[in-house]
């Protein structure tokens, strides 16, 4: 009999599992990288920032100009579509308003 057994060795271990966690682990593990997640807590859990129903994502950052172009990048990776996991819409892109 054939069992799935872990690996004896990860490439990576990514430590938390929250919503930059799991992206991480998501994105590796796609790429055919051995990784490995550990979280502290149950999953899911109401411990971290990303408990809830709804999350707001900015494309325009006042702390540091690096941020936008890994948010293009997080976009056109999909890792915002969560659509095509679920069958209900998960990700509505909005306008800006300016005054």
């Amino acid at each position: 009999m054939l069992r799935n057994r872990m690996p004896d060795k990860y490439d990576v271990i990514v430590i938390g599992l929250g919503a930059m966690g799991s992206a991480t682990l998501y994105q590796l593990a796609s790429r055919g990288v051995r990784a490995l997640g550990i979280e502290q807590f149950a999953i899911p859990h109401a411990k971290g920032s990303y408990h809830g129903y709804s999350r707001m994502i900015r494309m325009a950052y006042y702390e540091h100009k690096d941020y936008v172009p890994l948010l293009r990048q997080a976009f056109s990776l999909g890792g915002l579509n969560l659509a095509s996991w679920r069958s209900t819409p998960s990700c509505i892109r909005m306008g800006i308003v300016r005054r």
